[in-house]
């Protein structure tokens, strides 16, 4: 039974992803449309679109922005999460992490005959 919600969900995520396929398409066709003219948005009978634009970082070298963090004690520019990948190699190579204990995570593995 489990097998066949999977393929089901399956089936639904693959026709999820053509609509948004189509989202994205026609998104970008509004924006550069806005863009062409003076409008910020446009309003219609069941919604209102409207340009927003906000300023997010790209980090060009992240030497630096460790320096500056570790200068600045500013540790809020950095999210708080920590890389499963790099944790598991320290452990396989028995490294203590201070601060960090390992969580087991079970999750059921379901595949077809």
């Amino acid at each position: 039974m489990m097998y066949k919600l999977k393929q089901e969900r399956a089936a639904i995520e693959k026709t999820a992803e053509a609509v948004k396929e189509q989202e994205n398409s026609l998104e970008k066709h509004l924006l550069e449309t806005f863009a062409k003219t003076d409008l910020e948005g446009a309003r219609g009978k069941l919604a209102v679109a409207g340009v927003n634009m906000s300023t997010v970082p790209t980090v060009k070298d992240w030497d630096k922005l460790y320096a500056y963090i570790l200068k600045n004690k500013a540790w809020d520019l950095l999210q708080k999460r920590a890389s499963a990948t790099a944790f598991r190699e320290r452990w396989d190579d028995k490294v203590v992490v201070p601060g960090v204990e390992a969580f087991t995570v079970i999750k059921l593995s379901l595949k077809k005959r």
